[in-house]
């Protein structure tokens, strides 16, 4: 997956797929006053019937040999000021998704600032390209045959530096799905532990990893009641990020690498998304992931306690 900036001419561009968002009719034609009959018919026919009625709804048509693009993708928002962020984000990584389904190599996006004034072009920017990279995720570690992926190219007429923090953010959010979605018994605390400190290994994230007497001597006693009755023991992560900025903004990230319910054992539907109640944790790593790139003046430090939560006698929770 890839995101460039650049200025993209509507119907003139050159790849597999144009978006092109609209908030209505109106402004949608004014845009398509070159556009070949035959493209400009159909397009009447989808836009009189309900096909694009509501927000986030979106119709294609190949262009066959009348425009550069192969492919016109249209979006319809839904009012504009009603658009929001999570709006935008969403429609990146539907787009993406689409791209990744149909094996389309490129795709370009027209600048819609314009129809939004109530946001930034920095932040529209921002929006899509993060929706671009969540888009195209998918867990795939334990596969022995991976399926084959097409890298989708996406060309974006925004504002780069906006852009730019979107794959950025993208990029972050999609480690800490990796971490949420890996399976207990391969990601208990100590390895846990040890690929988020091979992970900020040469940043300038430092890592401290907290374990056995150094808990006791903390008075770190929940934790070790919680972690005791695992054959893996617990630990504490914490994550600096200094800059020029103190004191820092702390995040707290809840670790429990597997969660059975201790002694007041959960019943086993769903059992196994116990899993995932590590995500705060995961959503932590993730922001300092980010972190990283981003270099911030704010510092921030991150605390991600690190336990599996599993019965035998000696379980207290």
């Amino acid at each position: 997956m890839s995101t460039l900036s650049k200025p993209i001419r509507i119907l003139e561009e050159t790849c597999d797929l144009q978006v092109i968002l609209f908030d209505s009719e109106t402004t949608l034609m004014s845009q398509l006053t070159s556009l070949a009959d035959p493209i400009k018919n159909q397009l009447s026919i989808a836009l009189a019937s309900s096909v694009l009625s509501t927000p986030k709804s979106f119709y294609s048509i190949h262009t066959l040999g009348h425009h550069a693009a192969k492919e016109l993708l249209f979006v319809f928002t839904g009012d504009a000021l009603s658009v929001s962020l999570n709006t935008l984000r969403d429609i990146g990584g539907t787009v993406s998704r689409l791209a990744i389904s149909k094996k389309i190599a490129t795709v370009s996006w027209l600048s819609c600032d314009a129809y939004f004034p109530h946001l930034s072009p920095h932040d529209i920017g921002l929006a899509l390209s993060e929706g671009i990279h969540l888009g195209s995720y998918v867990f795939d570690t334990y596969k022995s045959k991976k399926d084959a992926r097409i890298i989708v190219s996406h060309s974006m007429d925004t504002e780069s530096n906006g852009s730019e923090l979107g794959k950025t953010l993208g990029i972050a959010g999609n480690q800490a799905r990796n971490f949420a979605n890996m399976p207990g018994n391969t990601l208990y605390p100590e390895a846990y532990a040890k690929k988020i400190t091979e992970l900020f290994s040469g940043t300038c994230v430092k890592v401290t990893v907290l374990s056995g007497k150094k808990l006791s001597s903390l008075g770190m006693t929940g934790l070790l009641a919680v972690g005791q009755g695992s054959t893996h023991a617990p630990c504490m992560v914490v994550l600096e990020y200094t800059a020029e900025i103190a004191p820092p903004i702390a995040l707290v990230g809840k670790g429990i690498t597997f969660d059975s319910g201790g002694i007041s054992i959960k019943p086993s539907k769903g059992m196994s998304s116990m899993k995932g109640d590590m995500s705060g944790s995961a959503a932590v790593v993730g922001a300092f992931l980010a972190l990283q790139s981003i270099k911030p003046k704010q510092s921030v430090i991150g605390v991600i306690p690190l336990a599996e939560n599993l019965q035998i006698g000696r379980a207290h929770v």
